[in-house]
């Protein structure tokens, strides 16, 4: 049976452990903290060194690209200046790492440079910025997504016909200046590009017509809400056990706050206490960390001349208590579909606008 996209995956995820020492040591003895902090996430789009496929023929070149890219993402990322950066589209733990040092080296702002998720087929992974201790590191990559039924008896899709997850999905837990625990999980869903049919050699097959091309954008989107739900399980459990948790989800998703998979992510907030009576859902919904954005601002990324909001900050109910405020830094944002820069890698710019939470 054909599967849902190009790759899959071997693993379901990967953990790691971060030291007290290493912290120390990335992030200095003489660092002083206040009891607020921020949080950021921005797609960097195409963050990759000169082993990418499109540069490794001419590593000189690659070399020069990959510089440039560094100096275009940096000034975008100090005039953020958050505490916590979530990262898409950065290829290796290698650009996390220079990344890292190219802020410390230009502003003395010392970050942790987490471990990158499993990148998708492209080579385009998440990773994480911190100047607080990183005590874990989770790499969620499942390689069967549930299925989503119809009905209770229904048997479980087969592992060959089975959705997976693109790109893996890093989960951290960061200690906050108050000595609190903050999870966050960082996210780059599917995006809305359509996903072919395979053929029995696992080769995808071009769209004959309008019909084909539409089952291909309804992959993507059950992959990405599949995706979402798969995020759901890891937050049900979170707070199942401590409903106070400080929680973060944060990322590109890909998808507006009214689509299927952001709402699924969210969950209802009046499931417990109307639709159902159980108030084992009371309090396990998310909130956005950009709802108070006046709409003319809400943005994120520019599509075909519309704007529209696809990267997300969302909350739990115990780090809702402590928000103050949000902001997009898209005020120079443009465009960039087609846009192509040295090596055939893209623009040096990023098409998204990153996305700041105050937090007391």
């Amino acid at each position: 049976m054909p599967r849902l996209g190009q790759q899959k995956p071997t693993r379901n995820a990967r953990s790691y452990s971060v030291s007290h020492s290493q912290a120390s040591a990335a992030l200095g003895d003489s660092v002083g903290f206040d009891m607020g902090f921020t949080i950021a996430t921005y797609n960097v789009k195409d963050l990759f060194d000169e082993t990418a496929p499109a540069l490794r023929e001419d590593r000189t070149l690659g070399r020069y690209v990959y510089r440039a890219k560094l100096e275009a993402i940096a000034p975008m990322i100090r005039r953020v200046d958050a505490d916590i950066i979530a990262l898409q589209e950065v290829s290796s733990q290698r650009v996390l790492d220079d990344l890292a040092k190219m802020l410390s080296r230009d502003t003395g702002a010392n970050y942790i440079a987490t471990r990158v998720a499993t990148a998708d087929e492209r080579g385009i992974a998440c990773g994480l910025l911190s100047r607080f201790e990183v005590s874990s590191v989770c790499d969620h990559r499942p390689a069967d997504l549930p299925p989503i039924r119809f009905r209770s008896d229904e048997p479980r899709m087969s592992a060959e016909g089975s959705v997976y997850a693109h790109r893996g999905m890093l989960e951290t837990r960061i200690a906050l200046p108050d000595r609190s625990t903050l999870v966050l999980i960082n996210v780059h869903f599917k995006s809305n590009l359509p996903i072919p049919m395979l053929n029995v050699e696992g080769q995808g097959v071009p769209f004959a017509d309008h019909h084909a091309h539409g089952e291909g954008l309804a992959r993507a989107m059950i992959t990405r809400v599949s995706e979402a739900l798969y995020v759901r399980k890891l937050i049900d459990a979170l707070l199942a056990k401590d409903p106070w948790t400080q929680l973060a989800v944060v990322g590109d998703f890909n998808d507006n706050e009214h689509s299927v998979s952001v709402r699924a992510l969210m969950g209802d907030p009046m499931l417990g206490s109307v639709q159902s009576g159980n108030d084992a859902f009371a309090g396990r919904s998310l909130f956005s960390c950009t709802r108070g954005i006046p709409h003319e601002s809400r943005y994120s990324v520019v599509f075909r001349g519309e704007p529209s909001q696809i990267d997300h900050i969302l909350v739990s109910r115990g780090l809702w208590a402590r928000f103050g405020s949000a902001k997009f830094y898209n005020e120079t944002l443009r465009e960039d579909l087609a846009a192509q820069g040295p090596g055939g890698v893209g623009s040096l710019a990023s098409d998204h606008a990153p996305l700041r939470a105050d937090f007391r």
